[in-house]
């Protein structure tokens, strides 16, 4: 049972490891696609003189795994909101995970088997 029971654990320590690169990605969709302003060809033109001078082919744009298009079409603000539920509701099922971890009770278990 304490075996089982650890394996559940190592899977369940990996939740919150999961839910940190999840949070870095919503936050990279926020800063490139929700609150980017008409501004942004300035920054890509930018970047594009820094690649050259740095003797980067010119060509199409690198790989970018944050789409660039709303989840809510033309609304920011509902984007935004959504993009929040997608930060809390996870959250949450990291404290469930939490409270999970702690009823397994596996160090108990381990020092009356020791």
């Amino acid at each position: 049972a304490i075996r089982k029971n650890c394996f559940k654990i190592l899977f369940m320590e990996q939740i919150p490891n999961i839910y940190f690169f999840w949070t870095l990605y919503l936050q990279l969709y926020m800063v490139d696609v929700v609150l980017a302003t008409g501004d942004e060809d300035a920054g890509h033109d930018q970047a594009k003189r820094h690649s050259k001078a740095n003797g980067h082919k010119q060509g199409n744009d690198p790989f970018s795994l944050v789409p660039e298009v709303l989840i809510v079409p033309s609304s920011r603000a509902q984007t935004a909101m959504v993009v929040a539920l997608m930060y809390f509701i996870p959250f949450l099922l990291t404290l469930i995970v939490q409270r999970c971890k702690e009823t397994l009770a596996v160090p108990t278990a381990a020092m009356k088997t020791l």
